[in-house]
């Protein structure tokens, strides 16, 4: 079983056989596409925390390492205490009826999001609960988690009074910019399995998809 992984690249001049000294570190926030374009590869920024999906291709070859475009950089790979989660704001009264939330947890296919959407062959589908496989003395096995069957995600909706989404009201899932390609496969699949309808809300940032989900704005959120 994999665990979850970061993978980071820096320029060659931070590996170089003598030792460095360094002065100052800084960090900065830039939106994930332009941070590796713009700032990355014209050499403005000398090491990044992921690479887009957008540019596996070019960086990556068909073994997961760099290609002769970035064979002067150096990678590294950290397991990474991460999850990515939906949630439900509970204060919503639909979300009160625990049939509902298990027929969202089995209509989400989270392998499909972290093959297609993510393109991260590398992580695990969070099928154990919220808790990463990474931390030790942790069995996540033990936990009764969820796994993709629609089938069931349909008998739980139906039980709950809303066969094949019928009935259902439209919901609001909010979240960044960042993650929206995975709010976007979330909304596919309630619909497709379930039949339920979903809009999304972006938010500017993190902190403020925070504040709105306290205030109930949303019915569900990406993190």
């Amino acid at each position: 079983k994999e665990t979850w992984m970061d993978t980071s690249i820096g320029h060659s001049d931070l590996r170089d056989g003598a030792r460095m000294e360094i002065q100052a570190l800084r960090l900065a926030m830039y939106k994930f596409l332009s941070c590796f374009d713009q700032k990355y590869k014209q050499n403005e920024i000398d090491m990044v925390t992921d690479v887009p999906k957008e540019f596996f291709n070019e960086v990556f070859n068909e073994e997961g390492n760099l290609t002769n475009l970035y064979a002067m950089d150096e990678l590294a790979k950290v397991k990474s205490s991460l999850t990515y989660y939906c949630g439900f704001i509970m204060n919503k009264e639909i979300f009160k009826n625990q049939k509902i939330r298990k027929a969202f947890n089995y209509a989400i296919d989270r392998n499909l999001i972290i093959d297609y959407v993510l393109g991260k062959p590398e992580y695990i589908s969070g099928e154990y609960g919220i808790v990463p496989p990474t931390f030790p003395n942790y069995s996540s096995e033990k936990v009764k988690g969820y796994t993709y069957n629609s089938a069931l995600a349909e008998q739980f909706l139906a039980e709950a009074g809303y066969p094949n989404g019928k009935g259902f009201p439209v919901l609001k899932l909010e979240t960044v910019q960042r993650e929206v390609p995975v709010a976007e496969a979330i909304k596919k699949l309630l619909f497709d399995v379930l039949g339920v309808k979903v809009d999304i809300l972006i938010s500017p940032s993190f902190k403020d998809r925070e504040q709105s989900c306290k205030m109930c704005k949303s019915d569900l959120y990406v993190s």
